[in-house]
């Protein structure tokens, strides 16, 4: 019984001391950043139910806010309710961290729409990815065997985040592309008047450039490497020196040709071929491989 006790007294101890701590997080959840004007003020049921991808807190709130503006223009709101109805379509699509951040604000705090996306993007203007200018178009360039297709697909993700006329988007992509490439000349030959017929020439070279590829990879590789002969040797500068003069000589004298003219070249002293039958009675080196000196004696 003393056992039952104890352990019904500590229960109870835990429940009174962590009573506060629950009464905190009901409060918080219950508390509501919007002043009167916002939340007495009863929204009409929206039709058409709007379906927007929440908001976590962690990635660029620009498209959210974009999408969420098309689906207060969508929604209809009435002049008395355009502000309550599109506080509580933002609200409705918070989540995770986003919503965690909306449950802290302190209470009678928001007075308007505007206010209230102001303090939205002011809290979350750490994940705004900074966005696409005139500039990134014209430093764009064609790199160095990047593929045609590769680079107009870059070149369209840019061109489509700004305000650009179509004269000054061309010369651009003329400009961007590599100075060998035959659509870089197409457009100085052609000059079209409007960025989508460039474009639209564009996916002709794309085709023929994919096509010349996939044929390349089908025919086989030829050899470029040549059969060197074993019987060659170029004998090292250094190993030439004034001792081995008379050597020199006479190997000269034994490369004419045997009932040939006087004025026939001999081969060079640097460049021997191997006897196939050299004399047993004549000194040998077996490094150099010729005749003259033996191997003792070769230096």
């Amino acid at each position: 019984m003393n056992t039952m006790l104890k352990d019904m007294s500590s229960k109870m101890h835990r429940a009174t001391s962590s009573a506060p701590e629950l009464e905190k997080v009901l409060e918080e959840t219950q508390r509501s950043p919007f002043t009167t004007r916002i939340s007495e003020v009863r929204v009409h049921h929206v039709k058409n139910k709007v379906k927007l991808i929440p908001y976590n807190g962690l990635t660029d709130p620009k498209p959210f806010l974009k999408s969420l503006s098309i689906a207060i223009n969508r929604a209809q709101f009435s002049a008395a309710e355009r502000d309550a109805g599109s506080c509580q379509l933002l609200v409705e699509n918070l989540t995770d961290d986003a919503l965690n951040w909306f449950s802290r604000l302190e209470a009678n705090t928001i007075d308007s729409y505007h206010q209230l996306t102001s303090v939205f993007l002011q809290h979350h203007s750490i994940f705004m990815v900074k966005g696409t200018s005139n500039a990134d178009l014209w430093t764009m360039s064609q790199k160095d065997k990047e593929p045609l297709r590769k680079f107009i697909e870059r070149f369209k993700k840019v061109v489509s985040s700004i305000v650009i006329t179509d004269d000054a988007a061309i010369a651009t992509l003329r400009n961007a592309c590599s100075y060998e490439s035959r659509f870089r000349e197409d457009l100085v030959i052609t000059q079209p008047a409007t960025l989508e017929d460039a474009l639209h020439r564009a996916n002709r070279f794309i085709e023929v450039e994919e096509e010349k590829t996939a044929m390349a990879k089908r025919q086989p590789k030829a050899s470029s490497s040549k059969d060197k002969s074993h019987d060659e040797h170029y004998e090292p500068r250094q190993h030439y020196d004034r001792d081995y003069a008379k050597i020199d000589k006479a190997k000269k004298a034994a490369t004419y040709v045997v009932g040939g003219s006087d004025s026939q070249p001999s081969k060079p002293w640097n460049k021997y071929y191997r006897e196939t039958d050299p004399k047993r009675n004549q000194a040998y080196c077996e490094f150099h491989k010729v005749s003259g000196h033996s191997t003792d004696e070769c230096r």
